[in-house]
């Protein structure tokens, strides 16, 4: 409670709004430097997993779309091989001895077309076919039912991403400006201890703030010791001129005793 009433003694009132707002992210009363390198770290990795669920979700799409493009032509494949069937029928129904020949040329012409289209169709089946598992279906109604439930799934997962990458952006704004914040609160609680630069503060960068808190503490630790050792010597002054007095009244009290005897 202390670090928060000394760094908002030093900070305007929206630097306070900024700090109590990133404070309230974190859940704390006050907020460091420390606890906003974290939230960006978190942040940070939160955005990381955005881009790998976006790509997946893009590459099945890319997967359904693909095998919906077969199905496409396969549909139009059996339409043609079924009228080439119908025809076939037709001329076999043909009763004209004076046609028989060309009835039987068309007859082949259409059943080559069959089989030609039969080839292409299993091949856009066999195309589908390698989606099945991974994709998990079985029959073509199955398959646009899992279409339709992943295009569903997919728009309510990129609109979930898209607001998290939103509160990402406000969160990341709101941890700037704190952290900007505590650092001009920091500048002018060192330019106070100094009368010359309270006027210069704004100009001051917060690494150089910091050396000069360097200095400062550094100095004062100084001034400390100075202190301490003046003590010492005055006390060992008093020690000294104590000793002297005592070594005088030792050497007064021999030369007496020394006339006595005489």
């Amino acid at each position: 409670m202390k670090e928060k009433e000394k760094q908002f003694s030093f900070s305007t009132d929206i630097e306070k709004t900024y700090i109590q707002k990133a404070a309230s992210l974190v859940g704390q009363k006050v907020i460091t430097f420390e606890d906003i390198t974290a939230r960006h770290e978190e942040l940070r990795k939160m955005s990381d997993r955005h881009d790998p669920i976006e790509r997946h979700l893009h590459a099945q799409q890319q997967q359904f779309l693909n095998v919906s493009n077969y199905y496409d032509p396969v549909r139009d494949l059996e339409r043609e091989i079924q009228q080439n069937e119908e025809k076939v029928e037709e001329l076999k129904k043909s009763l004209n001895p004076f046609k028989l020949k060309e009835n039987n040329m068309m007859k082949r012409r259409h059943l080559d077309k069959i089989s030609d289209l039969e080839s292409n169709k299993e091949s856009y089946e066999s195309s589908i076919q390698k989606h099945k598992e991974t994709l998990r279906f079985s029959t073509k109604e199955e398959f646009y039912e899992r279409y339709q439930e992943f295009s569903q799934k997919k728009e309510n997962r990129l609109n979930q991403i898209t607001y998290e990458k939103k509160q990402i952006q406000v969160e990341t704004r709101v941890l700037l400006q704190a952290e900007e914040a505590i650092k001009q609160a920091k500048i002018r609680e060192i330019s106070s201890h100094y009368p010359d630069l309270k006027t210069a503060g704004k100009y001051l960068t917060y690494s150089n703030a910091l050396r000069l808190e360097q200095y400062h503490d550094t100095a004062q630790q100084n001034q400390l010791r100075l202190s301490n050792i003046k003590q010492n010597l005055n006390a060992n002054q008093k020690k000294l001129d104590e000793f002297k007095k005592h070594q005088k009244m030792v050497h007064i009290e021999r030369e007496r005793t020394c006339l006595n005897d005489e």
